[in-house]
């Protein structure tokens, strides 16, 4: 089964492992990675900003290291995938690092305000010049297409792993057929069956569905893809490793009318686009929603 059943699959790249290495040495030579990147809670408290803290152009250390990120984009099996499902003309809409932050460098103020957040994205504690990369210590189960008001799932997410991560270095869970369902507002309707087994039950549109959660592990170099329709998430790192990875947005060739996603997207009997994304935020940015589907699932498979 792949990625038109399932709703994500990998990719089986030949990444020359100097250029990982030379890479991930490039992006933890900018900063370290601990308690310095934050903001103390007196400068928070005194200008909270919750939002356009992402990377943005010409905010973006991906733009910095792009000669050193170049020879993995150039690689023949992820742009000899990228042109089966999205057609020959796909193009990047976003390229950034993602950081899955350790617990024990997050203040210990910070924790406490943000325990049981559905969506950790740190970029609101983070001192401005920081702020080219996104940090996370966990996110609940959600769509990609959180970030995009009113647009088509025309679009799918490319991950890929810059080094090792294991089942306690925040990896990727993915909810498998998820996307079949359409898009739906987060956070989203989710009931644990088993936990022993992460058996849930989705639910969005009037349909649902049975499956149980899927957990990416892998060596540096893995590299995923996934709908913008399916749930996945991260549970927080659980040590004092970071886990440091590169997050592509790429959007189908308009053209390219029977490629992959073009006949999954066709497949699907619900909506592909939704107005209001979500529901957990007040106006400020502010979460006004607690509660993480995605900490209570436990027995994951590997991936």
């Amino acid at each position: 089964m792949s990625f038109d059943q399932l709703g994500y699959d990998r990719i089986d790249c030949r990444f020359d492992p100097a250029d990982l290495d030379g890479l991930l040495a490039a992006v933890a030579g900018t900063r370290r990675f601990d308690g310095s990147l934050f903001l103390t809670e007196a400068e928070y408290e005194a200008d909270p900003v919750h939002r356009g803290t992402n990377p943005r152009p010409g905010r973006n250390l991906a733009e910095a290291l792009d000669t050193l990120i170049a020879p993995l984009e150039a690689d023949a099996a992820l742009t000899g995938a990228l042109r089966r499902v999205l057609g020959p003309g796909y193009r990047v809409m976003d390229r950034k690092f993602v950081v899955g932050m350790p617990h024990s460098e997050i203040p210990a103020w910070l924790r406490t305000r943000i325990e049981n957040n559905n969506v950790n994205n740190l970029g609101a504690y983070i001192r401005p010049e920081y702020r080219d990369m996104t940090y996370f210590w966990g996110i609940d189960l959600h769509q990609d297409l959180i970030d995009w008001s009113a647009r088509e799932a025309d679009f799918i997410t490319v991950y890929v792993y810059l080094e090792d991560v294991g089942p306690g270095d925040a990896p990727l869970f993915l909810l498998p057929r998820s996307h079949g369902l359409g898009a739906d507002i987060f956070p989203h309707e989710l009931t644990l069956l088993n936990r022993d087994e992460a058996l849930s039950r989705y639910a969005a549109n009037g349909a649902s569905i049975e499956e149980r959660a899927v957990r990416l592990t892998g060596p540096a170099g893995a590299v995923h893809y996934w709908h913008a329709c399916l749930l996945h998430g991260t549970q927080p790192t659980a040590g004092d490793r970071r886990r440091i990875s590169l997050r592509y947005l790429i959007e189908m060739d308009p053209q390219a009318h029977d490629c992959e996603l073009a006949r999954v997207n066709a497949a699907i009997p619900y909506p592909l686009s939704i107005d209001q994304t979500r529901r957990d935020l007040a106006a400020s940015g502010v979460a006004v929603i607690k509660g993480n589907f995605v900490n209570t699932q436990a027995g994951l498979s590997g991936g």
